[in-house]
């Protein structure tokens, strides 16, 4: 595995088992779309929201910060 998490020392089992957890969770509560937030370097609260899909995909791979 590359994930992001993986690649920055950050992944461990509990942190696996949170991220299953998760999906699952997901899924089976038939939810179409998550919403993410965050502060950045200002203190600015931002968000995205991502289909259920990129959701999952995102505990994994991180979620681009960039707006376009």
């Amino acid at each position: 595995m590359n994930h992001l998490a993986r690649r920055c020392g950050v992944h461990d089992a509990a942190r696996e088992a949170a991220c299953l957890q998760t999906a699952q969770l997901i899924e089976a509560s038939g939810i179409q779309r998550v919403r993410l937030g965050w502060c950045d370097a200002h203190g600015m609260l931002r968000g995205k929201t991502l289909m259920a899909h990129a959701a999952i995909k995102a505990l994994r791979d991180g979620a681009g910060m960039v707006a376009r």
